[in-house]
This record gives C-alpha cells, sequence and structure tokens, in this order.
C-alpha cells in the first residue's frame, strides 16, 4: 500500500512534464527517481526540482525557452507572449483612462500642451496597438476558419461558452452601475464612497475574468491552428510592431503622470486644487508598472520572434505545426 501510494505520487510529478516527454521518458524518469529516493518519500525541495525541471521541457517543447523547437513553433510562441503582454496592457489602458478622465479642466490653459500632447499619444497608440491585433485576427481568420471545420470546435467549445458567458455578465452588470456612477461627484466615484467601490471593484473582477477568457482562446486557438509560413510570417511581424506600440505606450503614459503631477499635483490625488505637491500616485504607480511588466514580457516575445524568424525566413525547421 505504502509502495502504491509513492508510486502515485511520483506518477503526479511526472505531470509537470508535457504529454509528448511523458510518453517517450516518463517509465524512465520514475524509475529514476525511485532509485534516487531510495524508498523515501520525495521532499518539499525534491518535488520543487522536478516540477522546475518539468515547466522548463514545457516551456522548450512549446517554444518560449531554448533552441529545442522548430523555428515555426518558436515565432509562434514569441508572437503569442507578445499577445498575452497586450491583453495585460488593455487592463492598464482602462485604469488610465478612469485616472485621466476630465483631466484638462484641472489645468490651466497655458499648462495643458504637454499633458494633453502625452495624452493624445496615449490614444493614439493604444488605437494603433488595436488596429495591429485586429488586423492579426484577421490575417488569421481563414487558418482558424479550417481548423474549426475539421473539429477544432470540440476542442475550443468549453473556454468560448466561457468567455461569452463572462462578456454577456460584465455587459448586463456595467448598465446599473453607469447609472449610479452619473449620481455621483468625482470624489465619491474615486474612493470616496464605499459601497460604490466595492461594486465597482467586483465589475473590475469581471472584466479581467473576461479578458483572461478570451486571451485563452486566442491562445488556445493559436497554438492548435496550422498556419503557412506566410501568415506565420505576417502575424510575427505585426507583434514584434505591437511590442513597440506598448513601449511608446509606457513612456507617454509616464510623461502625461509627470507633467500633470508636476501642474496640478491635486489632480492626480483627486485633492482640493492646490494641494499635494508631491507626484506620487498609489493607482498611476501601479498602472505604470503594469505597462512596464507588459512591455519585459512583450520585449522577451519580441526577441523570441526576431530570433526565430532567421530561421524561419532560410526554411529551417516546419512551418506546419498543430502544438497538443
Amino acid at each position: 500500500m505504502v509502495v502504491s501510494a509513492r508510486s502515485n505520487d511520483l506518477n503526479r510529478l511526472l505531470r509537470w512534464y508535457p504529454a509528448a516527454w511523458r510518453d517517450r521518458y516518463g517509465d524512465e524518469l520514475v524509475a529514476l527517481m525511485s532509485d534516487d529516493l531510495e524508498g523515501r518519500t520525495p521532499n518539499f525541495g525534491y518535488r520543487t526540482r522536478v516540477l522546475g525541471a518539468g515547466v522548463r521541457e514545457r516551456a522548450r517543447q512549446a517554444g518560449i525557452a531554448g533552441a529545442g523547437a522548430t523555428a515555426s513553433e518558436r515565432t509562434r510562441a514569441g508572437s503569442l507572449i507578445v499577445l498575452v503582454s497586450w491583453s495585460v496592457f488593455v487592463l492598464a489602458g482602462a485604469g488610465f483612462a478612469k485616472e485621466s478622465e476630465h483631466f484638462a479642466n484641472a489645468l490651466h490653459p497655458n499648462a495643458r500642451v504637454l499633458p494633453q500632447a502625452a495624452y493624445d499619444i496615449v490614444v493614439a497608440l493604444g488605437c494603433l496597438g488595436t488596429g495591429l491585433v485586429l488586423i492579426g485576427a484577421l490575417v488569421a481568420m481563414p487558418s482558424f476558419g479550417r481548423y474549426l471545420h475539421d473539429g477544432g470546435w470540440l476542442t475550443l467549445r468549453g473556454r468560448l461558452v466561457a468567455a461569452s458567458s463572462l462578456t454577456v455578465a460584465t455587459i448586463a452588470a456595467i448598465v446599473p452601475l453607469a447609472a449610479w456612477a452619473h449620481g455621483l461627484n468625482v470624489v465619491q466615484r474615486n474612493g470616496g464612497l464605499a459601497a460604490y467601490t466595492v461594486a465597482f471593484l467586483a465589475w473590475v473582477s469581471l472584466v479581467v475574468s473576461t479578458l483572461v477568457a478570451w486571451t485563452a482562446v486566442a491562445v488556445a486557438a493559436t497554438r492548435r491552428t496550422q498556419f503557412s509560413s506566410r501568415v506565420l510570417k505576417v502575424e510575427s511581424s505585426l507583434a514584434v510592431t505591437l511590442a513597440g506600440v506598448m513601449a511608446g505606450l509606457t513612456v507617454a503614459t509616464f510623461l502625461w503622470w509627470w507633467t500633470m503631477a508636476t501642474r496640478a499635483p491635486w489632480y492626480v490625488h483627486w485633492s482640493p486644487m492646490g494641494s499635494n505637491a508631491y507626484v506620487f500616485s498609489a493607482q498611476l504607480t501601479v498602472t505604470v508598472a503594469v505597462m512596464a511588466a507588459g512591455v519585459a514580457l512583450s520585449g522577451y516575445g519580441a526577441f523570441r520572434v526576431v530570433a526565430s524568424r532567421r530561421d524561419l525566413d532560410t526554411g529551417s525547421g516546419s512551418t506546419q505545426v498543430t502544438p497538443g
């Protein structure tokens, strides 16, 4: 009974490795772990090492790290990393939109030039990024349609139903919340009324869940859809451009924050006019930090794309891959 329980324990550790790797090397690894442990139960450190090795192997096979995957898989993985980063940026951008509403009213006309310019750049780059994502979706649509026609719908059905349900719930919840917000002043809408703050945070959690759900659908569909070399090159070029857009968005957002904090510091703290001479803002710090994290992640994805495209352009590696 003890031996059986220990064997089950080792098999559970084996699940950290990708399925294809387990099919080929799983029995050998279990035997190696059994010999290594000599009848002992694996401790926390041992489990952590096996977990780490399994995750690294998954990342390598998925093309996220290392050079073990084909050029097309690495290019696809890098593009997906940028797409996930953009989802993070959408959340940060929503926070910035709330934090910057009616900002021009807090400034003297002569002091509006730089903050307005920074804000306009944020809006323009946000629209550009959204456009790049939509173009990428349109380019992928024929391949995705073939995937659904060949039975992919069965694989994605659960994710699509969950994402659609969350979308309906998010849209339905915003109607009463917007009506409530319409009757409140700026201070009440920004932490001054506890009940509204709780309701708003609940709605934000719905928005986050919806975005995560649709991102999961996009990632799952992209990993399983077969793309031609031409389509993959277009998608990867869009991804690299999108990574640059995110970097520009972060710089423009920080510039807006700095110019507002030096010209109207009370605004970034929602305080009475003339108060708060310091530039720190907890909300904007979180927003810019999230953006910076997105830039770092998208930068890594873009690096993977650029490094892999050289092999893809020379024909090294498969261009028709359907990861499991």
